[in-house]
């Protein structure tokens, strides 16, 4: 958003709540399987740090008030989302409490923060994109005893679309992680997890399932001013989705009128 936004002629300021620019390409690119998406930030980066026109600042997490007090025509928030821990994914839109005594509960955000599992891991993947098998394969590299467990008839059927699924099951084969399709997440207890006809003794699942918007700066900024929200922190969804989404607001705001294009991204509440 912000570079388009630059090759528009306009003036930018990006204030990064963290130590480094990149938001979720970057916190990705730490898992092995899909490091080189730390491209996605290095190219748009190197062409922000030529220009004059940009002021970048890190470590400055922001506030509404903080936000009310800068003179700029247009904000746009790039929030984020959350992996939700409450069983919540594609398949089960009821929350349900996965805690259970002697079982540690993880989910895609405690991995990428560099959190280990323990013991025997139970990656359970109700999101069906890439997030599991990515995980799944990370873990097993570094010497995991995984158990890659879905509710669907076929491993990561999202990947059909990019002709990576065969790939993906061959290197969990090889690296001798367990897959069981159809099976939903039923219940968890100590030391084990319940799926719909099977029960599987471990340490630690690993819960991929549904994401929140992070809305909470949204919501307690005044709409008294062109206001904007982009790719997950509107409505999560893939990296391509988030891009588009940066990308589309950055040519309305350079156009003065909503894009011909305009996509109708609805979140679904649980």
């Amino acid at each position: 958003c912000a570079l388009t936004l630059l090759r528009g002629g306009q003036r930018i300021t990006i204030a990064e709540s963290g130590p480094q620019v990149g938001g979720r390409a970057l916190l990705e690119s730490r898992l092995a399987v899909v490091s080189l998406w730390r491209r996605i930030v290095d190219y748009r980066l190197n062409y922000l740090n030529k220009s004059n026109a940009v002021d970048l600042y890190l470590q400055s997490k922001m506030t509404a008030r903080d936000i009310a007090q800068i003179k700029a025509d247009n904000v746009i928030l790039a929030t984020g989302s959350t992996w939700r821990r409450d069983g919540v994914g594609s398949m089960n839109f009821v929350p349900r409490a996965l805690a259970a005594p002697g079982l540690l509960v993880l989910t895609p955000d405690d991995i990428l923060a560099g959190q280990k599992p323990q013991g025997r891991v139970v990656v359970y993947d109700d999101e069906h994109n890439y997030m599991a098998s990515v995980i799944a394969e990370d873990l097993a590299r570094t010497g995991a005893n995984i158990t890659y467990v879905t509710p669907m008839p076929t491993l990561a059927p999202w990947t059909e679309n990019t002709l990576e699924q065969k790939l993906i099951i061959d290197r969990l084969t090889k690296l001798g992680c367990e897959i069981w399709v159809h099976q939903a997440l039923i219940e968890t207890a100590s030391g084990c997890t319940r799926f719909t006809t099977t029960a599987i003794d471990c340490e630690t699942l690993v819960f991929v399932g549904a994401r929140t918007p992070n809305t909470a700066l949204w919501d307690a900024l005044p709409k008294d001013r062109p206001l904007y929200r982009i790719g997950d922190g509107e409505v999560p969804g893939t990296i391509q989705a988030a891009v588009l989404s940066g990308h589309r607001i950055a040519r309305e705001i350079l156009a003065g009128a909503p894009s011909e294009m305009n996509l109708d991204r609805q979140l679904i509440e649980f």
